[in-house]
């Protein structure tokens, strides 16, 4: 495992934490209006500004974690 990969996945369990705690604990307004912009099964992943950041950091995470992963190496 690379460097770059382990940064992309140290990054995405960090998201995930943030994520989490957005999720279990009652935090700031989100930026979204999630309720009316998409389906209610949705909306309720995002309750806060908390939630969104996590989400955010852990979709950012996945272009180190996956570059390149299937380029053979020389």
């Amino acid at each position: 495992m690379s460097r770059l990969n382990f940064f992309g996945w140290t990054l995405m369990a960090f998201g995930f934490v943030i994520w989490g705690y957005g999720y279990f604990v009652a935090g700031h307004t989100p930026l979204i209006d999630w309720p009316r912009l998409t389906p209610e099964w949705i909306a309720v992943f995002m309750p806060n500004l908390e939630a969104e950041i996590g989400l955010a950091t852990m979709i950012a995470a996945m272009v180190p974690a996956y570059w390149k992963m299937n380029t053979p190496s020389t």
